[in-house]
């Protein structure tokens, strides 16, 4: 299957979303760049972002697809597609919440919401505020953390490794460790702009390794056959946490059906 053919009905619904807040976020920062320059120049680095983020992961999902590498970055192709997407969604949403009460794993799986994101939805309304830092934000980062940067690293040691004839570097465990140790650190990096600590920091990479060894674990080893530890998991996951990060689901529901309530 080529391009987009096959694809989760879920990922264009995702594209959407993540295309909405991109618009909010442009038009936001033309109509505030006089009034508020501070607040219309965080809409602007997201604004950015947004789009780094979203084209960059969307390119090379588009390529491992055309090349039939879908599985690759998470994405996967053809009949129970859209039902294992959505498996993947509902079930990373539920152990997040789930695994919530667990003194245990609240400090690998939750991560205080910082960076460019948060700093702009700070000053919006609160019906936009939370729909950037728990839906659009999300995905967008998704995108790019679970997709652009391990597959570019993935594909990138695939050729090294044939260029030079050596097999370590075509193995799929050792290209995973690769990931392991540049993705997540960059994903913290990222987030630190609002929150330097250690205890941020440690956090931020404990949440993306997470992420990370799920989705590629299952593209490697195919270790939930049901479903696919993918882009769906991913989003759920990264969901999730910025919702109970940002005042928790009753909150979270409360905002989007009313659009009243505190911004972010």
């Amino acid at each position: 299957m080529n391009g987009f053919s096959g694809w989760p009905a879920q990922v264009f619904l995702a594209l959407v979303l993540v295309f909405a807040g991109l618009a909010y976020l442009q038009v936001a920062a033309t109509t505030l760049a006089d009034g508020n320059p501070q607040l219309a120049g965080f809409l602007s680095a997201a604004s950015g972002a947004f789009t780094l983020f979203t084209f960059a992961g969307l390119a090379v999902a588009i390529g491992a697809a055309a090349t039939g590498r879908g599985k690759l970055i998470g994405i996967e192709q053809g009949a129970g597609a859209t039902w294992h997407f959505a498996v993947g969604f509902i079930g990373a949403a539920a152990f997040y919440f789930a695994t919530q009460a667990l003194p245990q794993t609240q400090a690998v799986l939750s991560v205080p919401v910082a960076g460019v994101f948060s700093s702009a939805a700070g000053g919006l309304p609160a019906f936009w505020g939370a729909f950037l830092v728990a839906v659009a934000a999300p995905i967008a980062e998704e995108l790019f953390f679970s997709i652009a940067v391990p597959a570019l690293l993935i594909l990138a040691l695939d050729a090294l490794g044939s260029s030079v004839r050596m097999a370590l570097l075509r193995n799929n465990y050792f290209k995973l460790a690769v990931v392991l140790v540049v993705t997540p650190l960059l994903f913290a990096l990222f987030h630190l702009s609002q929150a330097g600590s250690n205890t941020f920091l440690l956090a931020s990479i404990a949440f993306r390794s997470v992420i990370i060894a799920a989705v590629y674990l299952d593209a490697f080893a195919n270790i939930l056959p049901f479903a696919t530890v993918g882009l769906g998991a991913a989003i759920g996951l990264h969901m999730s946490n910025n919702i109970a990060a940002t005042g928790g689901l009753p909150k979270f529901l409360g905002v989007m059906l009313t659009g009243a309530g505190d911004t972010i």
